[in-house]
């Protein structure tokens, strides 16, 4: 279906009811390096979003060795889980081929981008060092105006992308 719709990417989000850990890694392997094989045959790439730490996930990529699996850097989730975003994005570099632009409070909730943990700064500039080209996809709090809100998300982050090339 997804090669039908004209879509290049799947995302698998291993979150909640379908949480991958480092207890369950093994369990996961083999469904994935399926889907992958099919996958790759309708030129889509599976992309896999998860909580995992950056050295749990680089690991389990390694370990599953397939060319069409990559993953989300979800800036949000991930401020969660590190205090150096920077280091993350460097050492997962390759695999990143999406990214979903949010930022959360120290209690886990979604705020306006600027006002929570995310170094956007910090982000775009790992970003622009590994050369990554793909998507940014907004996952923000809509603010009490949505169009106003959306556009001082854009702006952001336009500021640091350019700050980020400019140093």
């Amino acid at each position: 279906v997804t090669a039908k719709l004209g879509c290049k990417n799947a995302i698998f989000p291993l979150l909640e009811a379908s949480n991958i850990s480092s207890d369950n890694l093994e369990e996961f392997s083999e469904p994935i390096k399926e889907y992958a094989d099919y996958a790759a045959k309708q030129n889509v790439s599976i992309l896999l979003e998860t909580l995992l730490s950056s050295e749990d996930l680089f690991y389990f990529l390694e370990s599953l060795n397939h060319p069409n699996v990559q993953c989300v850097f979800d800036t949000g989730n991930r401020v969660q889980q590190s205090k150096s975003l920077s280091n993350e994005i460097k050492l997962l570099g390759q695999y990143i081929k999406h990214v979903h632009i949010k930022d959360k409070d120290s209690s886990g909730e979604n705020v306006i981008l600027g006002t929570g943990l995310v170094n956007f700064y910090e982000v775009f500039k790992a970003l622009y060092e590994i050369n990554y080209s793909g998507p940014f996809v907004f996952e923000t709090t809509r603010g009490n105006d949505p169009v106003s809100t959306v556009n001082f998300h854009m702006n952001i982050c336009k500021f640091f992308y350019d700050e980020a090339r400019n140093k």
